[in-house]
Order: structure tokens, then C-alpha cells, then sequence
């Protein structure tokens, strides 16, 4: 039959239901309790009470899951379309390629920044870097008027540095198109000059002069044996004027001074140090540190360093380890050198062990330098082991502890000849060479250039600073910063042995000698000089050959050259420091430097022979163009300066 019609289909026992084995279709309305079925036909938009809580997979995984605030979805959620009306929140990584715009009303948080490894980021309105942000570009598109410590952006040349080049000081153009920092490399072209006259240091009746100056107080101390016994002499280190003096001690043990002295300055500890031989108690090392004031010195106890004979020593200050390096020889004739560390609080040193500068085959009257370049000692040295030839040998101070290493191996300096006792030896920091004064054949006076290479030695050629026999005469070298020259002292032998200083300028390898300044007309012996640098003067000491009475001179030291010549090669001035070879950035006219300091806002500046500014002409450096000194520019406020054309025809 094709149509059944029943009011009710029960199954067959009560409560149960009717089995359907094929299906049932129902084209209208059903009203049932409970429906058990694996499939429903139809669009089931009338179905209510379905439990959709839960979307599953083929097998059974919960890959859609309804809560209390949305769904978690669990996989690959693929869509071709969305909106979203409120915040998304994505815990991994949200990858999306092939993205053409993304397009955002509100702001954009990228809290570890964001990576573009393709194609420009292109901004159409504002952008806002923190002032912790770095942008990195090689050109702006805009008018970039409000973007700030931006490179010079007009007015600037490149150029190759010769030599290093500092942000706050004027550079000049040279002939092989390099740029080079004005400076006074070129010392003592003119003569030395005295200031005043000459005066006694002491009536007293005194040897073995030595002398060091203190910056922090501008003192000049000058060591003497009086009697047997150590003394010093405080001077004014501009005027020279006698300010107090007194003994280092006056009791034994180190109460006597034998051959030398020997004194430094600690510029860490702002403390002095001197060394001596004692001649009361069998000619040991003896030294003692100091703390100077404007009116005197205190002194610590004396320490041994050698217990044996110390003749002919010298000290130098390591200022990259910070430590007080003593050269010395000992008894029969063996050289030495010890390190110590002067301590920061109190006038007390402690010293390491005592190492052979010449492996026993011996060393005589002593000199040492500290090669700040090379981080190395350099000593210079009588070999007694060689026929009395020059030698030197270089050695390291360890940056713990007060050892002292002895490296490479022994140079000779001068083969031809061999060398009496008298020699000397300073250090130029501004060519970071070091320039040797001795007595060689027929006792002439003699001096090299010495430079170091690693571990090695080089001399340069031998030039004559006195042609004619020096006797026993010992010459004196010590080297002025602020003149950027060496002052020379020596006594010119004869029936008069005049006192005499000259300066002395290295050049590469090579050496030259400035004119003789007489200091005294009367006979003397043991010339020194203590070395004002700020003052471009130095306090020439000497001891009369008649009574003994020691003498002191004020000697101007020339004034340093300018290493330009001619205004017209100023060109600006860097916009940071530069090493030498490293291409230079250059602010010309029209440009600002704002590194300076002190400037008089609208005052107008004029380049010195040392880079800096100020609000006069240079005329005492500038001795070719005293009228022609470069125009630095004008002051805009107190550090920044406008840069002007170097022409100063119209003031």
C-alpha cells in the first residue's frame, strides 16, 4: 500500500519505540520527544535544543570549542574572509604572506621592533622614533625639518686624516690633499731667552744637582747632596724664586748621597719620588716619597732597594701601569732595574725583585725611558761586557704585581766607538720616539733618535750637537710638551766651562740642534732642567766651579712653529675625532662646530697655532703671517662657533 494513516506508532512492548528499519520520511511537522538517528535530512532550520558545544573531527578530536567568552580552535583555521569588531590576541607566531596592504586606523605596537627584510617601509604621514630608537638610513625623502642630530648636511668636504684629528680643534688642507690638525710639532726655532737674572738656589756648597717639577702646586724641586746628606729646594716653578728647603732626613740609615740622584714625578698619587746612593752605609739604594704643597714637602720613611753599591742610577714614571721603574748598577758594574708601586694613601712605595738588564755581562751608567706607544721600557746603557760599546734593551712592567721583564735582545747603538760614562736620555711623546745624548769617540757630544718595533731597536744617524771634547762634562735632556721640544743642557769645556742650553727637535729618524743660550758667563758644572710645560719655561740649575754654590737661571723656551704656512689652508674644522688614514668629514664656511666651550656669544674667533680658538690673533706663533692668522668664525653661543672664510683682510 502507498499510504498508511495512524494516529499512533508504538512499539511493541510499552515504553519502547517503533523500529523503522528503512527510515522514515516525514514531510511535515514532527512532534517527538527523543530522535536517535545517525543523519538527518533536510535543512533542520526548525531544530531546537541541539547540543553544539563541542565540533569534532572524523576521530572524535575537539577541534572547535565554545566557552563562556568565544571558541578556541584547535588546528588550521582557514578562512577567505573576516572582521573583527574588538581585540585580537595571537600567542605564537602570526604568519601571513602575500599580504598587500595592511591597513590599520589606530596605532601599531611592536614591542621587539619590526623586521623588514624586502622592500621599503614606506610612511605616508608621521613617524615617531623613541629616544632610545635608532634609525638607520642612507637618504630622507621630505624636508626633514624637524629631524635632529643629523650628520652635517651641507658646507662639508672628505678628506683623508693625516695624523689624528680632534672634534674641537681647527684642521688645515695639505699639499698632497690630506687633512691635518693644526698643531706646533716644530719646537725651538728661535733661541731660548732668559727671564731675569740669575740667582743663588743656596750659599751652601752642593753636588749632584737633579730636579723634577709638580704640576698641582707649579714647583720645581731640585735635589743636592749638602754635605753627605740629601737635600731639596722648593722653587717657584714659573718664577724661580726660592721657596723653602730643607734635608730628605738627617739621621742614618740613608742620610748619606753618593754619585747621582735620581727623582720622578707620580702623577696617579700626586706624589715625588727620589733615589741615592748612601755613602754612610756602604753606598746603598736609598729612596723616599713625597707629598709637595705650595710652601713644602713631607717626606716617608727611606726604603733600601739594594743592599749592594748603587752608582750612575735613573728612574722613570710607567704611566700605563702606574709604576715607578729604577735603573741602577750595582756592584761591580752589573746593571739592575726594579719596579714599585707608590701607594695612594701615605708617602710609602713597596718594590718587586731586582732583574739583570744585561744578562751579567755588565752595564754602566744607566738611562731609562717609558715608551708610552710600545708600552715599553727602554734602557740605554754603558755594555762594560763589549768594550764599553752603547746598548740598549728594552723591557715590560706587568700590570700586576712589580715585576719587570727584560724582552728582545741587546742592541748596540753605536758600533763604531765606544762611550764614556756621561750620557743621557728623554722620551718625546708627541713623536713617540726617544732621543739619546752621550759622549762618544774623542768625547765629542753626539745624540740619536731611537725608536722601538715590538721588541726591537732601531738608531737613527749620529748628529753632532758639540764637535770638540766635552771632558768629563755630563749633558742634561729633558723634553718640554708644550713647546714640543728637547732642551739640551751640556757645559762647553775649556779655561771658562760655560753653562749652555739649546733646543733640540726630532724629525723622523733624525735630529737637529737650535741655537746655543749662554746661561751663565762664569765656569760651572752639572747643568739641569726643570720643566715648566704650561709655561713654555724651564728653571736651569747649575753649580759654580768656584765655590760650589748652586745657581738658577729662568730660560724661556721658544715657542713652538705652526705647522701650516699660510692662512689659506684652513679649511674648518672635523665633525668628530679621526685616527690617521681614516676618511674625514670636514665642516667648512657656512657650517657649525659645537664642541667648544667658553665661546662669547656674537664675539668673533681666531684659529691658534694649536687647533683652538680665541678672540686674538696668534701673532706670537704665527710669526710668518702675524697679521694673517685664519678667521675661526663666530661664537653663536657658548660652545657652538659659525664657521667663517679664513680671510681676516676685513677684520
Amino acid at each position: 500500500m502507498s499510504t498508511l494513516r495512524v494516529t499512533n506508532l508504538k512499539g511493541g512492548s510499552a515504553g519502547s519505540a517503533p523500529n523503522l528499519p528503512d527510515g522514515a520520511v516525514i514531510t511535515g511537522v514532527a512532534t517527538v520527544g527523543v530522535i536517535s538517528a545517525t543523519t538527518i535530512y533536510g535543512s533542520g532550520a526548525n531544530l531546537t535544543g541541539i547540543d553544539a558545544t563541542a565540533l569534532k573531527d572524523s576521530g572524535g578530536t575537539v577541534k572547535i570549542q565554545a566557552n563562556s567568552t568565544g571558541a578556541v580552535v584547535t588546528g588550521v583555521l582557514t578562512a577567505t574572509t573576516g572582521s573583527f569588531t574588538s581585540n585580537v590576541s595571537v600567542g605564537g607566531t602570526l604568519t601571513y604572506e602575500d599580504v598587500t596592504n595592511v591597513d590599520s586606523v589606530g596605532l601599531i605596537t611592536a614591542r621587539n621592533g619590526i623586521n623588514i627584510s624586502g622592500n621599503d617601509l614606506k610612511v605616508g604621514a608621521a613617524f615617531t622614533v623613541g629616544q632610545a630608537g635608532v634609525v638607520t638610513a642612507t637618504s630622507f625623502i621630505g624636508s626633514g625639518a624637524n629631524l635632529t642630530n643629523l650628520p652635517p648636511g651641507g658646507n662639508i668636504i672628505s678628506g683623508i686624516a693625516s695624523g689624528s684629528l680632534a672634534a674641537d680643534k681647527a684642521v688645515a688642507l695639505a699639499h698632497d690633499g690630506k687633512v691635518f690638525q693644526f698643531n706646533a710639532p716644530i719646537g725651538g726655532k728661535d733661541p731660548f731667552t732668559k727671564v731675569g737674572g740669575d740667582a743663588y738656589i743656596t750659599s751652601a756648597a752642593v753636588q749632584m744637582l737633579n730636579g723634577t717639577y709638580v704640576p698641582t702646586v707649579d714647583r720645581s724641586v731640585i735635589f743636592c747632596r749638602q754635605g753627605s746628606l740629601p737635600r731639596w729646594h722648593l722653587l717657584n716653578g714659573t718664577s724661580g724664586a726660592s721657596v723653602n728647603n730643607d734635608y730628605i732626613t738627617n739621621s742614618d740609615p740613608g742620610s748619606g748621597i753618593g754619585k747621582r740622584m735620581a727623582s720622578c714625578w707620580d702623577p696617579d698619587n700626586s706624589r715625588i719620588f727620589v733615589a741615592w746612593s748612601d755613602t754612610t752605609n756602604s753606598d746603598r739604594g736609598y729612596c723616599c716619597v713625597g707629598t709637595v704643597s705650595a710652601t713644602g714637602i713631607s717626606w716617608g720613611t727611606p726604603v733600601v732597594f739594594e743592599t749592594s753599591r748603587v752608582d750612575y742610577l735613573d728612574v722613570v714614571y710607567d704611566t700605563t701601569q702606574n709604576r715607578v721603574v729604577l735603573v741602577y748598577q750595582k756592584s761591580e758594574g752589573v746593571g739592575m732595574a726594579i719596579v714599585g708601586t707608590i701607594a695612594n694613601t701615605g708617602n710609602t712605595i713597596a718594590f718587586g725583585t731586582a732583574v739583570d738588564v744585561n744578562d751579567t755581562n755588565g752595564a754602566r751608567n744607566l738611562h731609562c725611558t717609558h715608551d708610552v706607544n710600545a708600552n715599553k721600557i727602554l734602557i740605554t746603557y754603558e755594555n762594560s761586557g763589549n768594550s764599553q760599546r752603547a746598548a740598549g734593551r728594552l723591557a715590560t712592567v706587568a700590570n700586576t704585581g712589580n715585576s719587570i721583564t727584560m724582552v728582545g735582545s741587546v742592541t748596540e747603538l753605536n758600533q763604531a766607538t765606544g762611550m764614556d760614562s756621561y750620557s743621557d736620555l728623554a722620551y718625546d711623546p708627541d713623536n713617540q720616539k726617544s732621543l739619546w745624548v752621550y759622549k762618544g769617540s774623542a768625547h765629542y757630544g753626539y745624540a740619536k733618535v731611537l725608536s722601538i718595533s715590538g721588541t726591537t731597536i732601531s738608531a737613527g744617524a749620529e748628529a753632532t750637537f758639540y764637535g770638540a771634547s766635552m771632558a768629563t762634562t755630563t749633558p742634561n735632556l729633558e723634553y718640554d710638551t708644550g713647546s714640543n721640544a728637547f732642551v739640551l743642557s751640556y757645559v762647553k769645556p775649556g779655561a771658562s766651562n760655560i753653562p749652555v742650553a739649546r733646543p733640540a727637535n726630532i724629525s723622523g729618524t733624525s735630529v737637529t740642534f737650535g741655537t746655543e743660550l749662554q746661561t751663565w758667563n762664569g765656569s760651572s758644572f752639572s747643568p739641569i732642567s726643570v720643566i715648566n710645560p704650561t709655561a713654555n719655561k724651564a728653571i736651569y740649575a747649575f753649580v759654580r766651579n768656584d765655590n760650589s754654590h748652586p745657581m738658577r737661571q729662568v730660560i724661556r723656551i721658544a715657542a713652538a712653529q705652526p705647522n701650516i704656512s699660510n692662512s689659506g689652508q684652513y679649511i674648518g674644522f672635523p665633525d668628530q675625532a679621526y685616527t690617521d688614514g681614516q676618511t674625514a668629514t670636514i665642516k667648512t664656511v657656512g657650517n657649525t662646530v659645537s664642541s667648544l666651550s667658553g665661546l662669547t656669544t656674537t664675539s668673533k674667533y681666531y684659529v691658534q697655532a694649536d687647533g683652538t680658538v680665541a678672540l686674538t690673533w696668534d701673532s706670537t706663533t704665527f710669526t710668518s703671517f702675524a697679521t694673517n692668522t685664519p678667521r675661526a668664525g663666530r661664537a653663536i653661543n657658548s660652545t657652538t662657533l659659525q664657521i667663517y672664510e679664513p680671510d681676516v683682510a676685513s677684520n
